[in-house]
């Protein structure tokens, strides 16, 4: 739940606001509806976990039974980078998103960034 802030009681007399869901110390807070979540957000959501499973089998399918240190620190970074980018994309859209089509461009730009950095790691 988020909550902002709409002043003090006294400010809230002077304009005529509506009580609050929650007062403490004085101050008025009234409650913020969430968004929900679009269809390409969860289409988004789907491609990560796609891609997250894509690069798992290059820690599963060791040859000899032993990853080597290289093949493991390029999976680490891969899989650091896509959740960075997915949560980096995640949080822009639910913070400054409208729904409209440059967050769509937005998030079609990311998906297709994840599956080439998915497609590009490779099982020796």
């Amino acid at each position: 739940m988020r909550f902002s802030y709409l002043g003090s009681n006294t400010e809230r007399l002077r304009h005529n606001a509506p009580m609050g869901i929650l007062q403490h110390n004085g101050k008025v807070w009234d409650f913020v509806h969430p968004k929900k979540a679009t269809y390409i957000e969860l289409l988004f959501d789907l491609v990560l976990i796609f891609c997250i499973r894509s690069i798992l089998p290059v820690l599963t399918e060791a040859g000899s039974g032993v990853v080597d240190w290289y093949t493991y620190y390029t999976f680490c970074f891969t899989f650091v980078l896509m959740l960075q980018i997915w949560f980096n994309s995640t949080v822009m859209m639910n913070r400054f998103g409208t729904g409209g089509k440059r967050g769509v461009a937005y998030l079609v730009t990311d998906m297709f960034l994840l599956m080439g950095m998915a497609r590009a790691i490779r099982v020796n």
